[in-house]
């Protein structure tokens, strides 16, 4: 049986997932445990803080450089293998978002409040580079989507979505 074939008889299957890629409010991502992420900067806040996004002065080329090979990375493995206490990447789903994070959400969906009934999965993905002189990583967060997809909402080198303990 050729690829197109064994395709063709699960077609009813398929398109019952549908192939979008957007993320709605209320949407439950679908298939994701064993595809590859892929990213998406469709919800990206660009102008949310100067000092919790991505265009920030502080940022070098080391740091946009690191980013880079962490979503290599990322993107090289199954959301299964990530979420797996062996992964070498510092990956985290949340099912329960804090309020910093639903802001950021909701401000990105273009809404002033998200019902949680409406809010997706969103993850977490720690990078290590040259802010970390303080103890912290800077973090990258996303919603989770449809086939994996990572819709990449923020940059957080301070950790101001998800303070942490050691300030």
């Amino acid at each position: 049986m050729s690829f197109l074939d064994a395709l063709n008889d699960h077609a009813e299957e398929i398109e019952s997932y549908g192939l979008d890629f957007r993320l709605n409010p209320g949407d439950a991502p679908r298939a994701v445990q064993f595809i590859r992420p892929s990213v998406s900067y469709d919800l990206l806040q660009k102008n949310y803080e100067p000092n919790i996004c991505h265009t920030s002065n502080d940022f070098i080329k080391e740091d946009f450089h690191d980013y880079f090979d962490v979503l290599k990375d990322v993107c090289s493995k199954s959301l299964g293998e990530l979420m797996n206490e062996h992964s070498n990447v510092d990956f985290e789903i949340y099912s329960s978002p804090n309020r910093n994070l639903k802001a950021v959400y909701a401000k990105a969906m273009g809404k002033k409040n998200i019902y949680q009934s409406e809010m997706p999965s969103f993850g977490r993905i720690g990078l290590y580079n040259s802010l970390d002189e303080n103890g912290k990583a800077p973090r990258i967060f996303f919603a989770l989507g449809h086939w994996a997809r990572l819709h990449v909402l923020i940059f957080d080198p301070l950790h101001q979505i998800y303070p942490s303990n050691n300030n």
